[in-house]
């Protein structure tokens, strides 16, 4: 699986929710920490998907979410812009969802607007 999936505008709840389960399942702990010259390479795909050139440049245009998945829920946390970065968002609560694709993909469009290129 690649590390960024790009999905059409049109794309269902069920859809975007099936990606973020692939993008949960495919997740991963224990990584060893970048080394100085790879921080460069680690937002790339992310870039190359959002056809932009700099994270600035995505940074301004783009929402951000949190997901954890356990068990049979997840929670979505609402990050806000600023800057050039995101940081919590303390006027938006976290909220627990339910596990299926068509639950997830709804809360994703309640919490960042449209979806898709």
């Amino acid at each position: 699986m690649s590390p960024c999936v790009r999905l059409p505008a049109g794309c269902s709840d069920v859809e975007l929710g099936e990606a973020v389960i692939a993008a949960l399942g495919a997740s991963r702990t224990g990584l060893r920490h970048p080394w100085h010259d790879e921080w460069k390479l680690i937002p790339q795909p992310l870039l190359r998907a959002a056809r932009v050139r700099s994270w600035r440049a995505f940074a301004r245009e783009a929402s951000q979410v949190s997901l954890t998945l356990e068990a049979d829920a997840l929670t979505v946390t609402p990050w806000k812009r600023d800057g050039d970065g995101f940081v919590d968002d303390p006027g938006r609560p976290e909220e627990q969802v339910g596990s299926s694709a068509v639950d997830i993909g709804a809360a994703l469009r309640r919490f960042l607007g449209p979806i898709g290129s």
